[in-house]
């Protein structure tokens, strides 16, 4: 299996502001909801990777995009990354009803997140 990036998502301060431009700059639709107590948009540019904007909450210093990657199993391919010197950020979350991530910083410090499915999504 490969293992695609699947979702890119704005971790941001700012997130009033990264929606109104990414709004206007792109056409984007931009869908607003919560997600646990955030705040979240949902992004649908049409083509491409689906994503989102979150007011960061693990690094409130760094306005960073985040790339999610496609694994069959996040606890599997978070434990090999850890092995390769990446450090876990956020233990395994789960986004009822359609999957799993675990937020990570590989050798380097660049975040990425990890992304399981739930069978049938």
């Amino acid at each position: 299996m490969s293992q695609p990036f699947c979702y890119l998502e704005l971790h941001t301060q700012k997130f009033q502001s990264a929606k109104q431009f990414y709004g206007k700059l792109f056409s984007w639709e931009l869908k607003e909801q919560q997600f646990g107590p955030l705040p979240y948009i949902s992004v649908a540019p049409g083509e491409g990777p689906i994503g989102g904007m979150v007011s960061s909450w693990y690094d409130k210093t760094n306005e960073q995009w985040v790339p999610y990657v496609l694994v069959d199993d996040v606890t599997k391919f978070a434990a090999k990354a850890k092995e390769l010197g990446a450090t876990i950020v956020s233990e395994k979350t789960e986004v009822p009803q359609t999957g799993f991530f675990i937020l990570m910083r590989d050798p380097s410090g660049a975040p990425f997140a990890l992304w399981e499915r739930i069978a049938n999504k």
